[in-house]
């Protein structure tokens, strides 16, 4: 009765927002073998059924978003024990393609600056980020990682701004890590301890970082930077008997966090969280689990990032982590001035160079105190950005 009353209280707030695209997943008494992909809507927690599946059972978590081409992707078997990859048209459910998958993949994403889907892989006690093709089914290896055992299923999520997959992995000793990893070239960009902590994780393009709402006791809104793996606790709610947060999905224009979740008793419900504030908006009951949340919007923020960038420009830092020195490897094809600016996390401008015609630069970084630092080359107005940690 409270947690009814608490929804009617807080739904007239949460009407006014513009009802974003929000799609799922729902497995409920609809057929032993049928499941339902349909859009959510948030201001009642609603489900509109749009196509039916038969004998297509979805991975969990195993699912992203193609903007652009209005598409669902996601990754499911059958009673056959068949893995295939799924492409539903957005808005009619209609299936595109649906290759057999030829490898060991899970956790995908969609990377709206490559359009390409990406995901991780275990194969004899090392972890790999792979791509996918859509059309073939058939993996390539972008990176593997011999310090890694293997990326956990439902904590990966990407930061479309600098095309940063992200998961949690658990190392050769063991240990749980935060793991940002490049997917222009497959480097690590940053490890940080997890503490063994599963959330799932979700990149927001406007404030550029991962939010997650996470259950062990008491649901918890959380954000981490991916650069540097600092989590910081934005809200709690002990209020409400919490057993675990599911799937999560944000709209980026509204500071929204949508999450399926459990309590105590059992009972599901789908949480309207402002991930800004860490208010609760709202929360709904739900008949059964829906699966697989995927919002749009991000893609948006980033081709519009895009339009600055240099052309398919990449720029190498090393050694990274620095100490004295830092080589800079400016992009291929570079026979023009270009202005280096390297700056603190504040924003502050702590050097700039102007280099003539050359692509190795030698930097000297004695004098910067320890962290992070942004580096960035400008050429003909157009930019190209990335990290390195001084230590």
């Amino acid at each position: 009765m409270k947690s009814t009353l608490l929804s009617l209280l807080l739904l007239a707030d949460i009407m006014a927002y513009t009802q974003p695209d929000m799609y799922s997943f729902f497995y409920g008494d609809i057929g032993d073998d049928e499941g339902q992909y349909g859009s959510v809507d948030i201001t009642s927690g609603a489900f509109t059924p749009i196509a039916t599946f038969i004998d297509v059972y979805v991975y969990y978590g195993n699912s992203t978003v193609d903007e652009e081409s209005q598409e669902y992707i996601f990754l499911s078997t059958n009673d056959a024990g068949e893995n295939k990859l799924y492409t539903l048209d957005l808005l009619t459910g209609s299936v595109k393609k649906n290759p057999l998958v030829t490898g060991n993949l899970r956790e995908i994403q969609h990377s709206c600056k490559q359009d390409k889907i990406f995901g991780t892989s275990s194969i004899d006690g090392h972890a790999r980020v792979v791509s996918v093709n859509s059309e073939t089914g058939e993996l390539t290896t972008l990176e593997e990682y011999p310090d890694v055992q293997y990326f956990n299923l439902y904590t990966s999520s990407l930061d479309q701004d600098h095309d940063y997959f992200f998961c949690i992995g658990l190392d050769m000793d063991d240990d749980y890590n935060f793991y940002v990893i490049d997917l222009a070239d497959g480097s690590i960009i940053n490890s940080t301890s997890a503490d063994g902590g599963h959330p799932d994780w979700v990149y927001d393009c406007i404030t550029s970082k991962f939010y997650s709402l996470y259950g062990d006791g008491v649901f918890t809104v959380s954000s981490l930077d991916p650069l540097t793996g600092d989590i910081t606790i934005i809200n709690s709610f002990p209020e409400i008997d919490a057993k675990l947060a599911g799937t999560t999905a944000l709209v980026p224009d509204e500071n929204l966090m949508i999450v399926t979740g459990e309590d105590a008793d059992y009972d599901l419900f789908l949480y309207v969280i402002n991930f800004v504030t860490g208010e609760m908006e709202a929360f709904f009951p739900l008949d059964d689990y829906l699966s697989n949340l995927e919002g749009i919007g991000c893609c948006g923020a980033v081709d519009a990032i895009a339009e600055t960038d240099i052309p398919s420009a990449q720029i190498k830092l090393f050694p990274n982590p620095a100490t004295d020195m830092l080589e800079i490897a400016l992009p291929d094809g570079t026979n023009q001035q270009s202005v280096i600016t390297i700056t603190n996390t504040a924003g502050e401008t702590v050097h700039q160079y102007i280099i003539s015609q050359t692509r190795l630069v030698n930097l000297n970084i004695e004098d910067l105190v320890p962290g992070l630092y942004y580096a960035s080359v400008t050429q003909n107005g157009k930019s190209v950005s990335s990290v390195f940690f001084k230590q």
